[in-house]
């Protein structure tokens, strides 16, 4: 097989300034580790939206490589990393991985100020799309006008991508109504006729494929949404200037864990069955994204782009002011190159 109202995201947003009252809001550059004094901390809570989005937290926690940074990780189930953005602001939590967005409009808006650590996840053939339940009369995204489609953030990434995908095929934003479903239970959705479509991501589109023979009609990994980066892994700037060495273990221990994850897809597939708890026929068959291994501005800054044009940024965002730098220059972090320029 091939293979609203007042949001989630807006509410958190409004509330994020009263948040950061006491929260200092000073930049700072991730170094590497300095000498052998090893991370400042060493017990991280980490935040995720359990997706193939997290593969790099999910294999270095299960290969041992936070331990061998000096790192202990302990991953808290997420259903959006909006809806964990307090947690984080209160120092609940340390990292979150999750989508880039949240972060670039939150930053953006001048609800805090954040650091990204390491790469997630980039688009490919078949990593999320909008589905429909068998036997819909809807067997193409131009026949969306009216559908009413379920997406797991309202003014996320995925609304974001069927934007996208709606305005390829002629239509708008407003010819569609969005709600919020959460991943895990979108397929049921369909299948109870709630909604008419959906945007799934894996290992979720895998899922409902085989459990409800759920239909793929747009992938938008297309265009200028190819290969386009789409989750990582975030801190706040606070939190980075005061433990900078634990900063830098944690992304080398994600970038070593992108880099099994993109040269052995056995393994990558075995962890993510266990992590996830899927059953072994969607874990065999999932199609899987790109995991980098280094920060890309250029690429995140594709993404930046691609927001203001439906929406979800009001200005031009500069996505350096994630990164720590202030012009054109290469850097490492956690070991790993970084590019700018």
């Amino acid at each position: 097989m091939r293979k609203s109202g007042i949001t989630a995201v807006t509410l958190t947003l409004a509330l994020l300034p009263a948040l950061l009252a006491g929260c200092g809001t000073s930049r700072a550059r991730v170094p590497g580790a300095a000498g052998n004094t090893g991370p400042e901390k060493t017990a991280l809570v980490v935040a995720a939206v359990p997706a193939e989005s997290a593969s790099g937290l999910y294999i270095a926690q299960a290969q041992g490589l936070f331990t061998r940074q000096g790192l202990h990780v302990t991953i808290e189930n997420i259903a959006s990393p909006a809806l964990a953005m307090p947690d984080l602001l209160r120092g609940d939590v340390d990292i979150i991985s999750g989508q880039w967005t949240t972060f670039f409009a939150a930053q953006s808006h001048g609800a805090g100020r954040f650091r990204a650590l390491a790469s997630g996840l980039a688009l490919g053939p078949g990593v999320e799309a909008i589905v429909v339940p068998p036997g819909s009369p809807i067997q193409t995204v131009r026949q969306l006008k009216g559908a009413t489609i379920a997406v797991n953030t309202i003014k996320g990434i995925d609304q974001m991508f069927s934007d996208a995908m709606l305005t390829a095929y002629g239509l708008t934003p407003a010819d569609v109504h969005y709600v919020a479903i959460p991943f895990p239970r979108m397929g049921a959705a369909l299948a109870a006729g709630q909604v008419n479509a959906g945007y799934l991501t894996e290992p979720y589109l895998t899922q409902s494929e085989e459990k409800y023979g759920d239909q793929v009609i747009g992938d938008p990994d297309a265009g200028v949404e190819t290969n386009l980066p789409i989750a990582g892994y975030t801190a706040t700037a606070q939190w980075v200037q005061r433990h900078p060495r634990t900063a830098a273990a944690f992304a080398r221990a994600i970038n070593q864990a992108n880099q099994i994850a993109s040269t052995d897809p056995g393994l990558w597939r075995k962890i993510m069955a266990s992590a996830l708890g899927l059953p072994t026929v969607v874990a065999g068959i999932m199609a899987s994204g790109t995991y980098p291994a280094t920060l890309d501005p250029r690429q995140l800054q594709r993404l930046a782009a691609l927001m203001r044009t439906y929406s979800l940024l009001d200005k031009p965002f500069n996505v350096t002011a994630m990164l720590g730098e202030r012009g054109p220059r290469s850097r490492r972090l956690g070991g790993t190159a970084v590019r700018s320029g």
